[in-house]
């Protein structure tokens, strides 16, 4: 029964590398990809066989690359779906980590010395 698992943990994987380049995918992506999340969140946040690390840790170190090219709304779909996943790890303390990866990348941008330039009064 593992690697039936393992490859419904590849699905994803796939949809992360490949889907979210092509540019009329990507609405589809998106919503398939947090369906997955949905029903499989437990399986994102545990060591898989053949893995050194959680699916959603690689996840995060790739986070910027997987949505630099999505919409806004996209954006917030996929996070949203990391956040299921996340919700799922039983350990708050990794829990609160991951928290803090997934959110590392919208602080970074908002304390963005660039964007400050661009607020009245700033």
């Amino acid at each position: 029964m593992r690697p039936t698992r393992v490859r419904s943990i590849a699905s994803p994987r796939t949809l992360l590398t490949d889907s979210y380049r092509e540019i009329g995918v990507q609405d589809m992506a998106c919503d398939t990809f947090i369906k997955i999340a949905k029903k499989c969140r437990r399986h994102f946040v545990i060591l898989q066989s053949q893995e050194t690390e959680p699916f959603v840790e690689e996840i995060l170190r790739s986070l910027h690359r997987i949505t630099v090219d999505l919409s806004p709304q996209q954006v917030h779909t996929f996070y949203e779906a990391i956040g299921y996943m996340i919700a799922a790890q039983p350990n708050k303390a990794a829990q609160e980590k991951l928290i803090a990866k997934l959110m590392e990348l919208p602080n970074n941008a908002v304390s963005s010395p660039t964007l400050m330039e661009h607020v009245p009064g700033s």
